[in-house]
């Protein structure tokens, strides 16, 4: 997917959530903003550090310029994923 098209996503869902506290919807329905699918927090790790195993410190800080956005929005800990990497964290 092209970074034009996950930082428009990105930008729709900051939309959608603004507009959604707006209208004041967020007192009628309550609604999850955050991903479920690995609550279990050793094993998000375990799954990360597999992800990360093969990848360079030099392409994940790539990524993260390339991203940065989607890192503030979602509130990804970069430094928490250098680390899962097997890098020290930037200085």
């Amino acid at each position: 997917m092209s970074s034009f098209n996950r930082r428009n996503g990105a930008i729709k869902l900051y939309l959608f959530q603004y507009l959604w506290k707006r209208t004041g919807m967020d007192r009628r329905t309550a609604m999850t903003w955050e991903n479920k699918s690995l609550q279990d927090s050793e094993r998000r790790a375990e799954v990360l550090r597999g992800a990360y195993a093969d990848v360079s410190r030099e392409l994940l800080l790539r990524v993260f310029e390339q991203y940065k956005w989607d890192f503030e929005l979602f509130q990804y800990d970069f430094d928490r994923t250098l680390a899962l990497a097997g890098y020290e964290p930037r200085p």
